[in-house]
């Protein structure tokens, strides 16, 4: 009876280990992506993806380059591999889902080859475990864009040797910065990570050529962009424009602010804390991992592209440092629970509480509207929306009106082309504080919306809820005002 006592924790023991976690992710993420297939298009993906693919699909692809209202300074790779895609199995959101699936799966595989380096081999399941946990990797993948794809290229290359080049490590250094402007960031961190690991003069000079080798590619597609278009990344003007430009010392603090709020606010403090205190103790006894130095390179060279400019620091921006920080912290977790048992169970299991949590509130109101809208860069609560926004058209359509009669914001002032890819191309209306004045109705969510803090107390004192739905954590309003109570 004892024996048997003894053998029942070490089978259920072995029930949890990096291979079943493995299949687990492999499992989940086929469930995952079966019950997004009819998922639209939202926030940026809607700019970034959807809309470029299907001009390239709608003209036949009769041109590389994008028209001027299209130009975001990305280069289109991933869209036109979406349109590509496209002309094979039909235009679908279904297809592109499929295609963020497989991207998904090049990425799981690169995390479990990047843990294995890190632990014995029965060890790992503690980092599976955060990674599967973490709420931006989700959110990007049912995001559809093409940062699923780039942090794979990312920790692909992180696990290949730099001494070892192949045609396959040159082919993942020159899509990332073909896929978009962030493939840069991590051109520069991979390459200051090879280089760390090189001491002769001879393997940092073959790594400096291999990296710059791969950026042939790009280099090429902005001379070509430059002499068919007649600019570089951007016409003048152009929304985009501002996130391109130079930032000052104060709102470069900001910045920096901003993305420490992002890299702790989605379950990351705990972790953070953890690595760091580690860090100091193997710096001492000059026993830095490759992922510690993955780490630091990555956040030089975030420092490096992200602080200069004006555009903000979203959570996707920071996805490779998040997993690698994940899986590290994971290491220091590992051994404790070794030799303290379980009780140092309890900091990890409160991470992942925290970390899926993310997914079961809406993000709090706050005066600056681009915290509450970056949220779902980094958590599922808003997935609820896009059934009030059916039931909200419903609505429109039993009253006669228009999309176009509809005021509201950002992404919502996409037409259903660009988002759901039907045929409906009216847009609402962008609601802002010099037209509050001329909105009749006014559609509002807690999530997915850029309308701010006075705004949106505007719209409680002047308007009148006419309907609403709700679907915990999310709430959408549609507001009336009678025509006779509006201003001249």
């Amino acid at each position: 009876m004892p024996e048997k006592d003894v053998q029942q924790p070490a089978k259920i023991a072995q029930l949890f280990t990096l291979s079943t976690m493995m299949r687990a992710a492999v499992l989940f993420s086929m469930l995952f992506t079966l019950i997004l297939l009819k998922l639209p298009f939202y926030g940026d993906q809607a700019t970034l993806v959807s809309s470029p693919a299907q001009y390239y699909y709608d003209s036949g692809f009769s041109s590389l380059f994008l028209p001027a209202e299209l130009e975001t300074g990305h280069p289109p790779l991933y869209p036109l591999l979406i349109a590509m895609i496209w002309s094979l199995v039909g235009k679908s959101l279904a297809a592109v889902h499929v295609v963020s699936f497989f991207c998904l799966l090049f990425l799981l595989v690169q995390v479990y080859r990047l843990i294995k380096q890190q632990f014995a081999p029965t060890g790992g399941v503690t980092a599976m475990l955060f990674v599967l946990c973490f709420p931006v990797l989700w959110a990007q993948v049912a995001g559809m864009g093409c940062d699923v794809l780039l942090v794979a290229l990312v920790l692909y290359v992180v696990n290949r040797r730099p001494d070892t080049p192949s045609w396959l490590l040159i082919l993942g250094l020159a899509v990332m910065p073909l896929l978009s402007m962030r493939g840069w960031i991590w051109i520069m961190a991979t390459g200051l990570h090879a280089l760390y690991y090189e001491k002769s003069v001879r393997a940092r000079l073959q790594v400096v050529g291999l990296w710059a080798s791969a950026l042939v590619p790009v280099l090429v597609y902005y001379v070509a962009h430059n002499a068919a278009t007649g600019w570089w990344l951007l016409p003048e003007p152009n929304n985009w424009a501002n996130h391109r430009s130079f930032n000052t010392p104060v709102l470069a603090a900001g910045k920096l602010f901003e993305g420490t709020l992002r890299l702790v606010e989605f379950g990351m403090l705990i972790p953070v804390i953890v690595w760091s205190g580690s860090l100091v103790g193997r710096l001492r006894r000059k026993e830095v991992t490759r992922l510690d130095a993955f780490i630091i390179c990555g956040g030089i060279a975030l420092a490096f592209f992200v602080l200069p400019f004006r555009g903000p620091i979203v959570i996707r921006y920071i996805l490779p440092v998040h997993l690698a920080i994940l899986i590290a912290s994971a290491t220091v977790f590992s051994k404790r629970i070794q030799t303290a048992g379980r009780r140092a169970m309890v900091l990890p299991a409160l991470i992942c509480v925290w970390m899926v949590s993310c997914h079961f509130y809406a993000y709090p109101q706050m005066r600056r509207s681009l915290f509450e809208y970056s949220w779902g860069d980094g958590s599922l609560a808003h997935l609820g929306y896009f059934a009030h926004r059916k039931e909200a058209q419903v609505y429109l359509e039993n009253h006669q009106l228009s999309r176009a009669e509809l005021y509201t914001a950002f992404p919502e002032t996409k037409s259903y082309y660009q988002t759901n890819l039907i045929g409906d191309t009216t847009a609402c209306r962008t609601l802002t504080h010099d037209n509050i004045h001329e909105a009749e109705w006014v559609l509002y969510s807690n999530v997915m919306n850029m309308i701010d803090f006075e705004l949106t107390s505007a719209l409680q004192k002047q308007f009148t809820v006419v309907q609403q739905w709700e679907s915990y954590p999310v709430i959408t309003t549609l507001y009336h005002r009678q025509p006779e109570r509006m201003q001249n």
